[in-house]
């Protein structure tokens, strides 16, 4: 109460049922704060911020209507440091109290822009050197464990039911499906979400690491720390990539489990 005094906020004292009435009966624990509208970026500042970011994520929200779905997929982005978040300004949930509230205060950290026209945004932050993955079922689908996720990427999530829209779908470079063995077949949009952002994260992590190591051992050097990275070796990272067949680059062929 005197923090928000010394901030010059306005405190109002109500009974309990008058509270249920105005946060129209959600799970306030006794306190509301009343603020203005989400304060949405400018698409071209996402625009900028991949272009200025070799390793940037992007979520692109293709309609989802349940801000339970869209509150958890911005806690994940959020989470793992996304970028960005793109969503639809029509036939879509926008960011409600409902949807931060599901967020655990993660929307508060976002850039979220909401666009007119999803493929044409799309297409411009392709151009930024965005690759999009869309995560839907059919014939051209992948594992999503089979998608690079290296360098600037984003994500689509398709509506609950409906999946991905034609053109969304038709715009991303790449597919990717959940496997389920367990022979259930759906997952909702947030779960399925959070498990491909954290797959792509990690591994891409995880990959980077062994390689490095692989490559330290050849040259008899010692393990660089992660945020210290010599030049020289990010480049051979970069030949082991693409093919050339440097000494490192057979290595790192052989390596158990790296599959580039």
């Amino acid at each position: 109460r005197d923090e928000a005094k010394s901030r010059r906020l306005v405190i109002r004292s109500m009974e309990r049922d008058q509270l249920d009435k105005l946060t129209r009966f959600g799970h306030h624990q006794g306190v509301a704060l009343k603020t203005t509208g989400y304060p949405y970026v400018g698409f071209e500042e996402i625009v900028s911020a991949v272009e200025a970011d070799e390793n940037a994520l992007v979520v692109v929200l293709d309609h989802l209507e349940d801000p339970q779905n869209v509150g958890s997929i911005l806690r994940t982005a959020c989470a793992v440091g996304a970028t960005g978040v793109v969503i639809p300004e029509d036939r879509a949930c926008g960011i409600t109290p409902a949807a931060v509230r599901a967020s655990a205060g993660g929307a508060e950290y976002l850039k979220i822009a909401h666009v007119v026209n999803l493929p044409r945004a799309m297409e411009d932050l392709k151009e930024a050197g965005l690759w999009f993955t869309g995560l839907d079922w059919g014939e051209d689908a992948k594992p999503y464990t089979a998608i690079d996720f290296k360098g600037r990427s984003g994500l689509v999530v398709g509506a609950e039911g409906d999946g991905l829209s034609r053109l969304v779908r038709e715009t991303c470079d790449f597919i990717a499906e959940l496997p389920m063995p367990g022979g259930f077949e759906s997952l909702n949009a947030g779960v399925a979400a959070a498990v491909c952002v954290q797959e792509g994260t990690t591994t891409h992590n995880v990959n980077i690491r062994r390689v490095q190591k692989i490559l330290c051992e050849e040259q008899d050097v010692p393990l660089p720390r992660q945020e210290n990275t010599d030049p020289e070796l990010v480049r051979e990272l970069e030949d082991c990539r693409y093919g050339v067949m440097t000494n490192a680059a057979k290595k790192v062929r052989e390596a158990a489990g790296l599959d580039w």
